[in-house]
Formats: structure tokens, sequence, C-alpha cells
């Protein structure tokens, strides 16, 4: 279970209050917008790319913040939260962050997307499905909940324009 899971350098916490933790959530902006919603409140979004899906983030990682920059979605965007390094999230070469994640806080169903666009082996039932699968981790670091990246859990409604049925 997640609270066996090894703590200390391997997991590194260094931000108070919630984690929310996903390799996107349904778009940059609305990212954003929970941060500034609910940053205050000690939450910390926390943004993982990974190219695993559709190939939909081919590009290097000094490419990433140009294109949220200038190309999706553009118009000088820069986002107001951490973004790590692009890095598998499924399969054999997993970042032990995601082995840690998927382990506490599991959602019940199949695997869910379609195989041609699924790029890691092995395929687990427990992995990530599809781009903006979310978790929110408590601020002692153990997995709290689990959502599909089709799930919309923002506090408001989205801003004009926007959408959370992606996949």
């Amino acid at each position: 279970m997640a609270r066996d899971a090894p703590r200390g350098s391997e997991w590194v916490w260094d931000k108070p209050g919630p984690l929310l933790t996903h390799p996107w959530l349904c778009s940059p902006a609305e990212l954003n917008a929970l941060q500034n919603e609910l940053g205050p409140y000690g939450l910390v979004v926390l943004g993982f790319p990974s190219n695993q899906f559709g190939k939909q983030e081919p590009g290097q990682n000094s490419e990433i913040l140009p294109a949220l920059k200038y190309v999706r979605p553009g118009g000088g965007f820069v986002p107001n939260f951490q973004l790590f390094q692009k890095g598998d999230v499924n399969g054999a070469k997993e970042q032990k962050v995601y082995t840690f994640l998927k382990v506490g806080a599991v959602v019940a169903g199949g695997l869910g997307g379609k195989c041609p666009n699924l790029f890691w082996e092995p395929l687990r039932n427990h992995d990530i499905k599809w781009n903006f699968e979310k978790f929110l981790v408590g601020p002692d670091g153990v997995p709290v909940m689990r959502w599909y990246h089709r799930a919309n859990i923002a506090v408001s409604p989205p801003a004009a324009g926007t959408s959370c049925s992606r996949g």
C-alpha cells in the first residue's frame, strides 16, 4: 500500500499543502486557474508531461515551455505551476512517482485507451489511461484520490472556450 512506500530522498514533497499531480488536467490555462483559486489554501499543481498517449508530446523538454507560450495554448501563456521534465507515466520505464501514485490511488476499471495509441509495455489495469489524468495527494504525501482524464474537477466553471472532454 502507499503508506508503506519509500519516503525521504526518493519522494520529494517540498511544498506545503495538498498536491495535485497529473500529466495534464484539462488545459494549461485551467491549471493556472486552479492554482490561482486554490493555491492560497495550500494546493500545489504539478505538471508531468508525457509522450505515451498518441505521441502527443513529441518535442524535447526544452521545447515544452516555448510551445505552451507560442502554440498551445499560445498567446504568451506562462504556467504558474511547477512543470517537470517529460517522462514515462506507465510501463517498464515509468517514473517512480507514478508507481507510488498508482498503488496509492487505484481507480477500478479496465485499461480504457485504444491500444494503437498506447506506447508502453507492459499494459496494466492501474495504468494512467490518457493525458489529463489527475491525482490528489495529501499534505502528508499520501495519495487521496484519482480521477480519469475526462473528469472535470474545476472548483469554478471553466472559462468560455475551454473544455475537459479530451481523449
